[in-house]
């Protein structure tokens, strides 16, 4: 685990999806007004889990317990031109999937417990914990 000592190592042009997937800028200043003043840097090996979910095929669950800030994958590629169960899209023709696990990071209507957030010019995206979560418990996102 690693801490980063300000949020000004993120990118500056973060972004997030809303429900009606439009794009709303997530500033800086945002992150900072969630107290968010250090961001704990979690290997994505050592956050999620991939485990059976029946019949529905696999699920991420959290392998130890994470703090709400908590960043826990970063991914840059692959880059796809159209979608899959799996990707994540940043505009209307780009898509890119999440890796090593994170993948199986389940979507939820409600009573979520990470985000993603993406700079679409540079084709990364990120999952960041948004509530403390348990070890155990299902990761999933909106």
């Amino acid at each position: 685990m690693r801490v980063l000592s300000s949020i000004n190592h993120l990118n500056r042009n973060l972004l997030l999806t809303s429900k009606a997937r439009t794009w709303k800028r997530f500033s800086v200043a945002a992150l900072a007004e969630a107290d968010l003043e250090e961001i704990l840097v979690v290997e994505t090996e050592d956050a999620l889990a991939v485990v059976p979910a029946g019949e529905i095929g696999d699920k991420a669950v959290a392998k130890i317990h994470l703090k709400a800030g908590t960043l826990i994958n970063e991914f840059v590629a692959p880059v796809l031109t159209a979608p899959t169960m799996h990707t994540v899209q940043l505009c209307e023709r780009v898509h890119v999937a999440p890796t090593r696990g994170a993948e199986f990071i389940s979507h939820a209507c409600t009573n979520t417990n990470t985000r993603i957030m993406v700079d679409s010019e540079n084709y990364v995206g990120r999952f960041f914990v948004t509530r403390d979560v348990e070890a155990g418990e299902d990761l999933s996102f909106n």
